[in-house]
């Protein structure tokens, strides 16, 4: 597979709003995929929230001229902390990008979650 992904937590193109997010609160993430096979990925954010997983298709989308996956997700109505990593699959095989915070990396099993704050203002 060629391909190269990146997502920055500390970045607004990647995470926006950037830390914590209100309870209820709509925000977007996105996985910037660049090499031959990235107009063939397809992507899930795997999300734990509420206590249980949530997945969510990506949509490819075009920033200043690079593909990128975006995700829309809205805060749980309770204040808690919400995990988060993304799956990538390319002609069947599968990988997975995630991190603890700022850049993540590639990983071929389940990495390390991003982690969101959600509180109630």
């Amino acid at each position: 597979m060629e391909l190269f992904a990146y997502h920055n937590s500390r970045e607004k193109i990647c995470r926006c709003p950037l830390g914590a997010l209100k309870t209820g609160e709509e925000a977007v993430l996105r996985l910037r995929l660049r090499g031959a096979d990235a107009a063939h990925a397809l992507t899930c954010l795997r999300l734990w929230a509420d206590s249980h997983e949530i997945l969510i298709r990506g949509e490819q989308e075009n920033v200043d001229g690079l593909l990128y996956h975006t995700f829309r997700i809205t805060a749980p109505a309770l204040p808690q902390l919400i995990w988060y990593y993304f799956i990538i699959e390319v002609h069947g095989e599968r990988r997975f990008y995630g991190g603890r915070t700022g850049e993540g990396r590639p990983s071929g099993t389940q990495p390390p979650d991003y982690q969101i704050t959600v509180y109630e203002p």
